[in-house]
């Protein structure tokens, strides 16, 4: 039997790799807008555009059985 703590490793591990997936998608993304920019000014637009959207905190939730209950914790990740 896996320890608690063994088991929210791997859960986190889990959420990590989630969350690299996203970010490699925002920056293919990126560079794609970047790519099809042609002037000097459209790409410092499309800068201005991915630093104001680009994700500051990521947040998730794990709903964890405790004595035939399930409660919720919640993880903010601070980018």
């Amino acid at each position: 039997m896996q320890s608690s703590i063994t088991k929210f490793c791997s859960f986190l591990d889990g959420k990590i790799r989630q969350i690299g997936h996203k970010l490699k998608n925002y920056f293919k993304v990126y560079d794609n807008v970047l790519e099809s920019s042609s002037t000097l000014e459209s790409k410092r637009s499309a800068d201005e555009t991915f630093i104001n959207q680009f994700p500051t905190t990521i947040s998730f939730t794990e709903h964890v059985p405790v004595n035939h209950n399930r409660i919720t914790k919640r993880y903010t990740i601070q980018v």
